[in-house]
């Protein structure tokens, strides 16, 4: 169980880095993240993700930084400048009658009752894609706490945490952001990147037991 959480714990960081803008040194946190879980293969290699994550870090492990022009470039198009593919939750929940302020509150709220604030260096909106992965890696970091003290009130808790956050958010609107992402990805990284995310967060739901 313990090895399962660093796992996944190392995961959702991993791919919230993803969805960052990849300046020079973000993208070089990124390689260096992508070579130790190549080198910590056998922690996932069982998993069902295994080989699309195998081809992304693969990919990572080759990207020369000072030549990331390109990757800059794109995750402009996708993500950033007129974007293609909304980083967004409120994007893709609109249609449940949810407003960007409503949304903004209910999740920021989530984040400070956890005791956590947004880095005033993050200039952007809490319900961004990277914010809510990172969040759910900081919940599997505290059950990884709770779980090394022996307190299994403070794992259940954790647990209960990431199934409300997994299936209020992320579970619903990540896939139709995925699959947009998927269609307008010209570059194979992003197209990599959003595959292996999406195979992982499968592999989440399962664990957790939310229904896609």
């Amino acid at each position: 169980m313990q090895n399962l959480l660093i796992i996944r714990q190392a995961l959702y960081r991993f791919f919230s880095q993803l969805f960052l803008y990849p300046d020079k040194e973000n993208l070089n946190d990124m390689c260096v993240a992508a070579n130790e879980l190549l080198n910590f293969h056998e922690s996932w290699d069982e998993q069902p993700y295994a080989e699309t994550l195998s081809v992304l870090l693969e990919q990572l492990s080759e990207v020369n930084i000072e030549d990331r022009k390109w990757i800059e470039d794109e995750y402009n198009r996708l993500f950033l400048i007129k974007p293609l593919v909304s980083p967004y939750e409120t994007t893709y929940l609109k249609s449940m009658g949810k407003s960007n302020g409503m949304l903004a509150a209910t999740i920021s709220g989530i984040y400070a009752q956890a005791g956590l604030t947004i880095s005033p260096s993050f200039n952007d909106l809490p319900y961004h894609v990277a914010i809510e992965l990172e969040f759910m890696s900081f919940l599997c970091e505290k059950e990884l706490q709770a779980l090394s003290e022996g307190d299994e009130e403070a794992v259940s808790d954790m647990q209960q945490e990431q199934y409300e956050f997994m299936g209020k958010h992320l579970a619903k609107w990540y896939p139709h952001f995925a699959g947009k992402a998927l269609s307008e990805a010209k570059k194979n990284l992003y197209k990599n990147v959003v595959v292996a995310s999406t195979a992982f967060l499968r592999k989440e739901l399962e664990l957790l037991g939310i229904r896609p």
